[in-house]
């Protein structure tokens, strides 16, 4: 068993529990319930486990691939550029989704963490963000500082008009360019600290006009396990899009270089997906998918916002 795999299934948060307990009857989301996240995060994600320190991480999916590289920062308490790991979990991921949310409902570049921040780490984190609970906190800022330290490459593979083969590679940038402390002793022992964070032209362009409408209340009840949430994400941008009788087959070892690429065995991570997807699909039920020995076979399915619910920006 690799350190990705549980013994068990974690256990639900207080606040995943609540919607486990009424995902029967949950009916649709209310705006104030609707997330969106780049469709790069939903086609691929960040690593599970921490990669060891300084080492680069590449996850491909489909045509494709998303490169993550170790960057640095500047720590105004010993004025050196330091260097940091890559993000890793459940909490860039959910980070990741507030920021794009907070970008997407602002339709600003530069985001003031503290005018948002506090809601998340109590409903997302369940920190509290007045002291008591120090350890969340500071697994929380090192998440925070690696998700904004960390330069991205986004390589596309596609086909020529005559049937070759050609690749596209987009400049390696993070999806934050600039990011702002200026409390020093808020990186010591205050809970709250002033930080803002500024998204590249690019990435933030992506939020506008390419981002994933997902279920809040799916999201909370995920929420402890980053598998389940990257194949609540794949699923929520994969399935509208397909065509109407489009079935698509994927073979297990297929499925494993794209969201499973950890799992040193496959039998492991076929076990690991299918309990997964359990979970989702209570709180996807529109999911078309089906799974034999061979994997999974995908097709067209409702998304998990129904376009009507979509705000003017979301569209």
């Amino acid at each position: 068993m690799s350190i990705f795999d549980e013994a068990a299934p974690m256990p639900i948060s207080a606040v995943g529990e609540r919607y486990w307990n009424t995902v029967a009857t949950m009916g649709e989301p209310t705006v104030d319930e609707i997330r969106y996240m780049h469709v790069i995060f939903a086609q691929t994600g960040f690593p599970y486990s921490e990669v060891p320190f300084g080492q680069p991480f590449q996850r491909r999916n489909g045509s494709a691939v998303l490169g993550l590289t170790p960057g640095y920062l500047m720590n105004p308490l010993t004025r050196r550029l330091e260097l940091q790991g890559l993000p890793y979990g459940s909490i860039p991921r959910l980070l990741m989704i507030h920021i794009c949310n907070e970008a997407k409902r602002t339709s600003k570049r530069s985001i003031d963490m503290n005018r948002s921040v506090t809601k998340f780490l109590k409903d997302d984190l369940l920190i509290s963000p007045s002291g008591g609970v120090r350890g969340g906190l500071t697994a929380f800022k090192k998440q925070m500082n690696r998700v904004a330290a960390t330069p991205m490459t986004i390589g596309l593979n596609y086909l020529t008009g005559r049937g070759g083969r050609g690749a596209a590679t987009f400049k390696p940038t993070p999806a934050i360019v600039e990011y702002k402390v200026w409390d020093e002793d808020s990186l010591v022992d205050k809970p709250m600290w002033h930080t803002e964070v500024t998204l590249s032209e690019s990435f933030f362009d992506g939020v506008l006009h390419h981002s994933v409408p997902l279920d809040d209340r799916a999201i909370q009840a995920l929420r402890k396990s980053p598998l389940q949430l990257d194949v609540y994400f794949n699923l929520a941008q994969r399935l509208p899009r397909m065509r109407g009788n489009e079935v698509q087959k994927i073979s297990w070892a297929r499925l494993r270089e794209q969201i499973g690429q950890e799992y040193a065995e496959l039998k492991m991570f076929r076990f690991r997906y299918l309990q997964a997807l359990e979970k989702v699909k209570r709180v996807y039920p529109d999911a078309n998918i089906t799974y034999n020995a061979d994997g999974i076979e995908l097709r067209r399915s409702k998304p998990p916002i129904p376009s009507n619910l979509l705000l003017p920006f979301g569209e």
